[in-house]
């Protein structure tokens, strides 16, 4: 496992039960593991030194919740 999902203990634990015939491995250096590589990349080929977004993200706003109100069923227990 690699990545911030590497520090997941309940999900290591869950992949090892559904796949006892794979072994889960996590090693110290998981949780940074794709940022050293990165690292590596940029120390190797530095062209690319910083992110290139070409899409430039934007926030919005949706509607208040209030103003749907009138199609929420709500459902007793039973």
């Amino acid at each position: 496992m690699i990545g911030g999902v590497s520090e997941n203990p309940v999900l290591i634990d869950i992949l090892r039960k559904k796949l006892p015939n794979v072994e889960v491995l996590v090693a110290d250096e998981s949780p940074y593991f794709e940022a050293f590589g990165t690292a590596l990349l940029i120390r190797d080929n530095p062209v690319h030194t910083s992110p290139k977004i070409k899409i430039q993200p934007s926030f919005s706003t949706l509607p208040e919740l209030s103003k749907y109100g009138r199609l929420v069923k709500v459902i007793e227990p039973p």
